[in-house]
């Protein structure tokens, strides 16, 4: 992600609360709402020795180059979740567009999680993603190279 601004409104602070109470390993390295992105929460789960297991989507490439091939957000959000049972709590998600706009992260129940992704007025997964689960003790990355993870907090790892 483009962190051209240094995110700092309650609803970014918000995130930043919500990401340490899940990960609290996270404290040290990500220490503000501006380092919130795949790639840092990637490296820092790798340093502290945390399970997280990449999976790419199929052909990601041919969707990037080509206009014949195109994954719909609906698609993605169907693969990424789809072993996950997200019906109670809320999510905190982070698209590229909260970024690329200036925009607080959004945060909805998770039965709304699909339909707004769905009806997102632009493509919600045109870049890096981040979703936080504070009542599944979930973290969600997507990452623009066509590749998601889920990490687990402390009290579920090991549990799934």
């Amino acid at each position: 992600m483009n962190n051209r601004i240094i995110p700092n409104t309650i609803a970014w602070l918000n995130a930043h609360k919500c990401l340490i109470s899940i990960l609290p390993e996270m404290e040290e390295h990500i220490t503000s709402p501006f380092y919130i992105t795949p790639d840092e929460i990637s490296k820092t789960a790798e340093q502290k020795g945390l399970e997280l297991n990449w999976k790419k989507f199929k052909d990601w490439e041919l969707h990037e180059s080509s206009s014949d091939f195109f994954y719909e957000d609906d698609e993605v959000f169907d693969v990424m979740f789809q072993s996950l049972a997200l019906k109670e709590g809320e999510v905190t998600l982070i698209p590229q567009y909260c970024f690329r706009h200036q925009k607080d992260p959004i945060t909805v129940g998770c039965i709304e999680l699909r339909p707004l992704i769905v009806n997102f007025p632009v493509t919600f997964f045109d870049g890096d993603a981040i979703f936080l689960f504070k009542s599944q003790s979930l973290v969600s990355l997507f990452h623009h190279e066509g590749a998601y993870a889920h990490l687990y907090g402390k009290n579920k790892r090991g549990s799934t």
